[in-house]
């Protein structure tokens, strides 16, 4: 398999996961704490981030701007996602499976993508 396979694989049991624990754990527990607010902005910049990408809406900067802030903003807000999990890791542990979970597809990736662009 190449290693594209492998990356979507991993991805994809990353993914899988980071929705269906929470709902596992909610369904179970029977004392519920509530999610900071701070966990609930990075995830919301994650989505945010994903959306910007998959729509394409990239292409209406200029790409010498593009090429500028792309690295940096997905890293960025991969470690606004991992510091806002740390800070969940504290409060309720099964807050912080999806911001870790797409934090770290979202840092994957953007290596990912780093390293197919310098070939």
């Amino acid at each position: 398999m190449g290693l594209s396979i492998i990356f979507l694989l991993g991805v994809l049991i990353i993914m899988i996961g980071a929705i269906i624990w929470p709902f596992i754990i909610l369904y179970q527990s029977r004392k519920l704490r509530y999610v900071r607010k701070l966990t609930w902005v990075a995830l919301c910049l994650l989505l945010i981030n994903w959306i910007v990408y998959i729509s394409d809406l990239i292409q209406f900067v200029p790409s010498s701007i593009a090429e500028q802030l792309f690295l940096p903003l997905w890293i960025g807000i991969s470690l606004i996602g991992f510091f806002a999990g740390v800070k969940e890791w504290k409060n309720t542990y099964y807050g912080t499976l999806p911001v870790f979970g797409f934090s770290l597809i979202n840092f994957l990736f953007a290596i990912f993508v780093a390293g197919i662009t310098s070939m």
